[in-house]
């Protein structure tokens, strides 16, 4: 096993990762919707995320500056370059583990 000779290195590698839990729900929301119904708004990521307009607001302009989300001149969400990859990335990852948990494992 890799012995870790500062801490305070790897915490301030992981402060610098963009996909936290919560990024990749909200990525992966605007994502579904998308696909689902052709267009998402904040108030659609919201309802799908059971959360309140103002939190998705929030968390989605943070995602905004992040560069990950964009929106268009009628206000509906889009992902970035950026975002749309980091979205297929864990999708993709989400179905390996899926496939492994329950061919592999039996769960």
């Amino acid at each position: 096993m890799r012995q870790m000779t500062n801490d305070s290195t790897y915490w301030r590698a992981f402060d610098e990762n963009k996909v936290t839990h919560s990024v990749a729900h909200y990525l992966m929301a605007i994502d579904h919707l998308r696909k689902e119904q052709g267009y998402a708004r904040v108030t659609d990521v919201a309802g799908l995320m059971n959360i309140s307009r103002g939190a998705a607001s929030l968390a989605l302009s943070h995602l905004k500056e992040k560069g990950l989300v964009e929106e268009d001149p009628n206000r509906f969400l889009l992902l970035s370059e950026e975002g749309d990859s980091l979205a297929r990335n864990i999708e993709h990852n989400y179905v390996l583990l899926t496939c492994f948990f329950e061919n592999i494992l039996g769960v």
